[in-house]
């Protein structure tokens, strides 16, 4: 059988599957309606997208021309900005908070003032690439310093230097990674584009959105999420091709598997060390707080933003704890910072735990993974700022509702980064631990599960930030509880220092909240390290 054939065949079982979920749809269609639309048939949704292709072409090429935009300028400065975090420390330690703010920032909070300070297309632009930046980053970052130290201290042995080390072994060594990161940035940028049209802006994939939840045209409604997910589809998978080619490049790259930092254990020495990283940690963040609200106070500056609406940290101080009225004010934020606490960890627990088994199951299992990833990557592209009221409808607005928003958040970086990880056991490791009769859960749990380590705790620090934000995304457009219902009352009323006041909030705890996870992780990695290699 030639390998053409073999191709074809080897898709007649997902065409298959596809035909049977679609056929399925069908059969269901008319059973119910949500908020007053029916549930189109996928014959109605192909007709509609059919019938509007001239419309929905130039809707598309406008989307993706901004998403396009951003993703290059989102992914070409966080490729930048791991190299340079690399090379110099002091940046990193000054900078890197203010790459987690850019990430916990609401969009909800942040559209309109992008719109009001940028002309044009570029609040939409630079939501696409925020949108990619942060996890570009990280993953990158990550990357790049998961090398091997004795393949670095051999490099250094016959006189290379730190560019040739940067050349020669990490940059081949992060190039996976890398792939990894641009196959997830691409639906984000794509998703990013589309709520910046949804909150502002005249032509779009999302402008179309509005517009037919506006006519209440189920239909078209339908159609343009399609044709977002099939374009995101599209995206991911032109970059899972270029991942097979770079992953054959570097499957001699120099990390042979996990790198955990040596460690003592829990030798009092340990515990030392311990007490001065914490002491580090907290000179490091409390420098990092004073650049963030130095870089807020010099923005609203420089953009010569209106006093009226755009509050400095000296305001946020006043309101939450000298003015007059600092007590009840603080009370109000604080506790509805709760309500949506509760409803993210809910959301984030759920979602981590479910994408880290089915990952499990899509590497132990390979046919798992092409019938799974589309249907991932297709729930990843649905702006969800549009899907969140006919999900509560069909949920109810209450908890239901939350944990399916903060776990579909939560879901795809994590099944991402899980899948990545445990794919990259060594061979080597697999090959003896087979040849000593081992079978699969042998390999998981010996040598896969160990190796995906870091890339759990990565995802639970992308994630973590993620699910807080769609906490506040549903108390926004459904439950009417929380900060997201508070922010966007307090927008339509012009409370703009209780605005800024819940925005800085939200963005401290989702600071904390990822050096929190961080910390965790090298607690973790070093207890293993004292394990793997005692001292």
């Amino acid at each position: 059988m030639s390998a053409r054939a073999a191709a074809v065949l080897g898709l007649g079982a997902p065409v298959a599957r596809l035909a049977a979920v679609l056929a399925l749809w069908q059969a269901l269609v008319g059973l119910h309606a949500v908020n007053g639309l029916v549930l189109p048939s996928p014959a109605q949704i192909v007709v509609q997208v059919w019938s509007g292709r001239q419309g929905y072409l130039l809707d598309a090429r406008t989307t993706l021309g901004e998403a396009g935009l951003g993703f290059l300028a989102g992914s070409g400065l966080a490729v930048a900005s791991a190299i340079l975090f690399l090379r110099v420390r002091v940046a990193e330690r000054a900078l890197m908070p203010l790459a987690v703010a850019s990430y916990c920032l609401p969009a909800i909070a942040i559209a309109p003032i992008l719109q009001v300070v940028l002309p044009g297309d570029e609040p939409k632009v630079v939501l696409a690439a925020l949108f990619v930046f942060f996890t570009t980053l990280t993953t990158v970052a990550t990357g790049l310093r998961s090398v091997d130290p004795v393949v670095i201290d051999m490099v250094r042995a016959f006189g290379g230097t730190g560019s040739s080390e940067l050349r020669k072994v990490r940059v081949r060594n992060a190039l996976p990674y890398l792939v990894r990161a641009l196959q997830l940035g691409a639906p984000s940028a794509l998703l990013g584009a589309i709520i910046g049209e949804f909150l502002g802006g005249s032509s779009g994939l999302g402008i179309a959105l509005i517009q037919a939840e506006a006519d209440l045209s189920s239909p078209r409604t339908w159609a343009v999420l399609a044709v977002s997910g099939a374009i995101s589809g599209v995206l991911y998978g032109a970059l899972g091709l270029a991942s097979h080619r770079l992953e054959r490049y570097g499957e001699d790259r120099a990390s042979s598997g996990p790198v955990w930092p040596s460690g003592e254990g829990r030798s009092g020495a340990g515990r030392s060390r311990w007490a001065r990283k914490l002491v580090s940690a907290t000179v490091a963040i409390s420098a990092s707080v004073a650049v963030t609200l130095g870089v807020w106070t010099a923005a609203i500056k420089m953009l010569r933003l209106s006093s009226y609406f755009a509050v400095d940290p000296a305001g946020v101080w006043s309101y939450l704890f000298s003015g007059s009225q600092a007590g009840e004010d603080r009370s109000l934020v604080f506790g509805q910072l709760g309500v949506t606490l509760e409803d993210a960890a809910l959301g984030f627990v759920s979602g981590l735990v479910v994408a880290s088994a089915l990952a499990a199951v899509m590497v132990m299992i390979p046919r798992v993974s092409k019938e799974v990833m589309p249907w991932a990557v297709a729930l990843r592209s649905v702006p969800l700022v549009a899907i969140a009221p006919l999900i509560s409808v069909e949920l109810g607005r209450g908890i239901a509702s939350v944990l399916a928003i903060c776990a579909i958040v939560t879901f795809f970086p994590t099944l991402v980064f899980m899948v990545g990880g445990l794919r990259g056991a060594p061979a080597a490791a697999l090959d003896l631990l087979r040849a000593c009769g081992g079978r699969t859960w042998s390999e998981f749990t010996k040598v896969r599960a160990p190796t995906a380590l870091p890339a759990l705790f990565h995802s639970a620090r992308v994630a973590a930030p993620g699910a807080l934000l769609a906490a506040i995304l549903i108390e926004w457009t459904a439950t009417g509880n929380g900060m997201g219902a508070q922010m966007i009352v307090a927008s339509e009323t012009s409370q703009y220092p209780q605005l800024w006041s819940d925005v800085a909030v939200v963005t401290a705890v989702s600071l904390l909240l990822y050096a929190g996870l961080g910390i965790l992780e090298r607690y973790v990695t070093e207890r293993r390290a004292g394990r793997v290699r005692p001292s």
